[in-house]
């Protein structure tokens, strides 16, 4: 390998973002929700830290689901659930786990930092946290730590104050001033689909039996956008309502001059206060109701500004607007040179670290598109390290620089490792390495040429045993005698041939003593013929009374075109025209863990995703036995993208029938045929 190959200048970014974990809790545990909230007010990150209580058999409710699924958590924490079902919930979700007391010590979760690593609160703007005896409410609200964390100062005198004022809470909430709301500074989505839109204010009430309510905004929060934030969501309790003297005025503050995009105004939402109730609370805040549909925008001009009276609607879970697939952290981008091999990566932190901590750092290219997004890829850029979408990730102290070796894999190696992940054992089948002999000697992308491959196919030698090596003399013909190619173009065609060293032009003696047929290359010809097997002299063969010229195909090309290997070559050209960085390997035979070999026409790396199939210059040849055993292979193999290719055109009810078993193994069905594979 040539590690000093010059690749050019990339584009990289980086990534920094806290590890983050999902605490479980039992059931209707009071006491473990406010064990965790206490546990995520220390961590950065931890406003968007899910709670979630787990039921018998490893069962949680189908928005904690969601949120588990959408959050983008590294692992789970349990707090006071059951272990059995805390461990049939991690295989499901497919994290790993550990106990509170090991949070800091094992697993991903330990690479966060206290908050007081990235936090700008100073002198009098501390941020509150609920005292640990307020109600249930304020704690989700604004966030607390339990007396041990207070008095050991986890809960940083110098950014924290505890609150014993309830309203005080709630305002903090509108202001977000509140210790959860510190978790989060220097922290932020820098990718999200679809993109987000304005959305109704959410206010949710809960009642004197406020766990269920408390967990379910917790959540609903932990999933909001940060750094596109398009709505607000607040908590407070109905029986505390009669005591706030201003809060009409409050409320109304949150919600002046918001975009017109959105409708309605204020979403009431709660599961365990009557809408009744919830209508009467709207009343006392002057808001009007509204039955107008649902409505959520981004304006491509600047909107008008919401003015009073605002609307306000009961009947709206806002728990289904928040699914959004997005990714989690600071970014920054940075252009680098960058060789075959080892690179060095200098790079300022986009996070400001005021104290020690850890981080997950995550780095990306332009070169990493071409590159499966497979966990043994990932180890050749870095180890240790895995794929987070289009990232490597790897854990790291907090830094505000960085310094990070990194290799940019041959396309060569990326396929090599494919394959030992794909099987016990690999090796070019005959047909492979006759392509491969193919592709390092000559242009094989001009196959794609039209006429070139029906050019070659006419003068291919038709062998009639493998086996015992017998066959017919080397074909040789004139240009006239091509078939599947139209007459204007069949000389320039042929010349086209010999230009790319496919075959070589000559002329032809056919010997009247020994009765032998013979080709002579124009570089061996001599004024007068002779015979090469009897050496008798003899004449050229003449055409309208001038000396013929005959073709012949290299003697490598002639083989491979027989065997079918050039097929192989045609289908990896077309691939190459669509993706310039792909690498393909052209026939390669697989032995699996169970003893059994099988070889498939096509394996290796394409669009970032791992590539296998099956080529035929018949269509006939793709029958239901056939397409079956092939994606077979594909699904065995674990391949992205299965390849249906044929210099012809495929029937559409083999290629329904492949789709169809394409869809059912999850596997991209990509077909090629005669159009495909032309320039």
């Amino acid at each position: 390998m040539d590690a000093q190959q010059y690749l050019g200048q990339f584009e990289f970014q980086s990534v920094v973002a806290p590890a983050r974990v999902a605490y479980l809790i039992s059931p209707q545990s009071n006491t473990g929700f406010r064990r965790a909230v206490a546990e995520s007010c220390t961590r950065w990150g931890g406003k968007t830290e899910p709670i979630v209580p787990v039921h018998p058999k490893g069962r949680v409710d189908q928005f904690s689901l969601q949120v588990l699924i959408f959050s983008g958590i590294d692992s789970l924490v349990n707090i006071d659930a059951d272990p059995t079902c805390v461990e049939l919930l991690s295989s499901k979700l497919d994290l790993p786990h550990t106990n509170l007391v090991d949070i800091d010590r094992y697993g991903p979760g330990q690479f966060t930092c206290n908050p007081s690593a990235i936090a700008t609160i100073t002198g009098m703007n501390l941020a509150t946290f609920a005292a640990p005896s307020l109600d249930l409410w304020t704690v989700a609200g604004a966030g607390t730590f339990t007396p041990e964390m207070i008095a050991d100062k986890r809960a940083n005198p110098g950014l924290f104050r505890q609150s014993n004022d309830a309203y005080e809470i709630f305002r903090g909430q509108l202001s977000r001033t509140n210790a959860v709301d510190v978790t989060c500074e220097q922290f932020g989505e820098f990718l999200i689909v679809p993109p987000p839109t304005s959305r109704s204010t959410v206010i949710w009430v809960c009642s004197r039996r406020q766990f269920l309510d408390c967990v379910n905004f917790w959540n609903y929060r932990a999933i909001q956008l940060l750094n596109f934030d398009r709505g607000n969501a607040v908590l407070l309790c109905d029986y505390k309502l009669h005591f706030w003297a201003g809060l009409d005025q409050q409320i109304r503050w949150l919600l002046e001059n918001r975009p017109d995009e959105f409708d309605p105004d204020v979403i009431l939402f709660s599961l365990s206060t009557p809408k009744a109730r919830l209508q009467e609370i709207a009343t006392t805040w002057r808001l009007m109701p509204s039955d107008k549909p649902v409505r959520s925008t981004h304006s491509t001009t600047p909107p008008r500004a919401r003015q009073a009276p605002f609307s306000f609607q009961t009947d709206v879970d806002p728990r289904n607007q928040l699914i959004y697939q997005r990714r989690d952290g600071i970014e920054t981008r940075f252009q680098v040179q960058s060789w075959q091999g080892p690179v060095k990566l200098h790079f300022p932190s986009p996070v400001n670290f005021q104290t020690p901590g850890r981080t997950k750092l995550g780095i990306g290219s332009n070169f990493f598109n071409r590159l499966p997004k497979r966990p043994s890829i990932a180890e050749l850029v870095i180890r240790p390290s895995k794929w987070n979408g289009h990232l490597v990730e790897i854990f790291v102290n907090a830094q505000n620089e960085y310094r990070i070796n990194l290799s940019m894999p041959l396309m060569s190696e990326v396929v090599q490792t494919l394959a030992r992940d794909a099987a016990e054992s690999f090796a070019l089948s005959d047909k492979g390495k006759l392509a491969e002999s193919i592709a390092r000697r000559f242009n094989f992308p001009e196959l794609m040429r039209p006429g070139v491959i029906e050019a070659i196919q006419s003068l291919t030698t038709k062998r009639s045993s493998y086996r015992y090596e017998s066959r017919d003399e080397r074909r040789i013909l004139k240009p006239a005698q091509l078939e599947n190619i139209a007459e204007s173009v069949k000389a320039s065609t042929a010349e086209n041939l010999v230009a790319h060293e496919f075959a070589e032009r000559g002329l032809r003696i056919n010997c009247l003593d020994c009765g032998i047929s013979s080709f002579i290359s124009f570089g061996d010809s001599a004024n007068s013929a002779v015979c090469p097997g009897c050496y008798r002299p003899q004449k050229y063969e003449l055409e309208d009374g001038s000396i013929a010229t005959f073709y012949r195909l290299n003697s490598l090309i002639d083989r491979a075109s027989d065997q079918g290997a050039l097929l192989h070559l045609l289908v990896v050209a077309a691939l190459q025209m669509e993706d310039k960085d792909c690498e393909i390997r052209p026939g390669v035979n697989f032995v699996f863990a169970d003893g059994s070999c099988r070889e498939t026409d096509l394996f290796g790396a394409f669009r970032g995703s791992v590539v296998s199939g099956e080529a035929k210059l018949n269509p006939k040849a793709f029958e239901e036995r056939q397409i079956k055993r092939d994606l077979e292979l594909s699904f065995k193999l674990g391949v992205d993208i299965h390849v249906m290719a044929c210099f012809g055109k495929i029937s559409e009810s083999s290629a329904d029938l492949a789709a169809s078993i394409a869809e059912k193994r999850q596997v991209e069905l990509l077909i090629l045929d005669l159009k495909s594979l032309r320039e």
